[in-house]
């Protein structure tokens, strides 16, 4: 597997590339900008992209998803409960950070328990309520590593305090992935690197969890 990270976007959005590295074929993880350095990227590695996944449908995460459709043809999966925030207007964001928002449409809603294929590889949509209605996560139980979003960071958790949030289905959210595997790798929407045994361990000493 060949896994790159890239800092994009104007409030530092973590956006992944995946590729198989046998059969070459290739995901995008919320490209809240940078679609030029996946572009140089697959063909550097000579991968297809199939998918441009969103974790959830805030602007930060989205905003490149019409310009690699447009170059790839790759289809834009997204959760069930998210779909419509594509379509929503965030000329404000635009505004704010001079940052043009460009969501596509969606290909392919996705629910809890399904999976997602690149070759051998296998990912898990665990459903993430809490910090958006239909907020999900990615995991990969061979390698176990966890792709989360904003639903879980080093240290923090995505905001509840933003329209369409929920405090309550946030600690649903966080119960499911604190039974992960605690070596499990987790890769935020933001941020660096933790482990799902660190993040767990914080939460504890914290009374917050």
């Amino acid at each position: 597997m060949i896994l790159k990270t890239y800092t994009v976007g104007p409030i530092k959005t973590q956006m992944y590339l995946v590729i198989d590295q046998n059969s070459k074929e290739a995901m995008v993880i919320d490209p809240g900008g940078g679609a030029e350095k996946i572009i140089d990227d697959l063909a550097r590695e000579k991968a297809r992209l199939l998918y441009i996944l969103n974790t959830h449908a805030h602007p930060d995460h989205i905003s490149h998803n019409a310009i690699l459709k447009d170059m790839t043809g790759a289809k834009i999966l997204i959760g069930e409960n998210d779909a419509r925030g594509l379509s929503f207007d965030y000329s404000a964001f635009e505004k704010k950070y001079n940052w043009q928002i460009l969501p596509g449409k969606v290909d392919q809603l996705l629910k809890d328990g399904n999976q997602i294929k690149l070759g051998k590889l296998v990912f898990k949509v665990i459903q993430t309520s809490g910090h958006s209605p239909g907020g999900i996560c990615l995991y990969n139980e061979e390698e176990k590593f966890l792709f989360s979003g904003d639903t879980l960071f080093y240290q923090a958790i995505g905001r509840t305090d933003l329209p369409f949030s929920d405090p309550e289905k946030m600690d649903e959210s966080l119960e499911k992935l604190f039974k992960l595997p605690p070596e499990t790798k987790v890769y935020p929407g933001h941020g660096q690197v933790t482990t799902i045994g660190q993040e767990l361990a914080y939460y504890r000493q914290n009374a917050f969890f």
